[in-house]
């Protein structure tokens, strides 16, 4: 991974946590897909990790790159909308990304393929994700 954005976490107990984040193999330029991570030994000196990428990284869930500033992306609140993990009952663990889906347009919105009128005027599409304890 050569960079990460928009994270979000969640705690099950002490020391057992899941994240879930954008990253990008290619750097800041994208393209970005979905990742979600857990570990068990969040107060060891070194924690490991287990990750999963859930979208088909054919079809990322922003080709282009994340600006921290990025206006069209920000609805206000705590990034909730944008990425967030939360433990089932079961242990699974979901996570909610937001897929873009007027790439390149910013607010040109009306040459987008994506019905922005018929969707809230939303420019994204909800994606989720979930890891599967065996």
């Amino acid at each position: 991974m050569k960079y990460a954005v928009y994270g979000g976490i969640a705690v099950k107990r002490p020391g057992t946590l899941a994240i879930a984040y954008y990253g990008s193999t290619a750097g800041i330029a994208g393209p970005f897909n979905g990742y979600m991570a857990e570990t068990t030994t969040a107060l060891a000196s070194a924690p490991t990790f287990r990750s999963a990428i859930v979208n088909d990284p054919a079809v990322p869930l922003s080709p282009e790159t994340f600006d921290v500033g990025y206006g069209r992306l920000f609805s206000g609140g705590e990034l909730h909308e944008i990425v967030r993990p939360v433990y089932a009952p079961n242990g699974d663990i979901w996570a909610s990304f937001a897929r873009d889906m007027c790439v390149g347009l910013g607010a040109q919105t009306d040459q987008c393929g994506w019905d922005v009128a018929a969707h809230t005027n939303s420019n994204y599409q909800g994606s989720v994700g979930r890891l599967v304890h065996r």
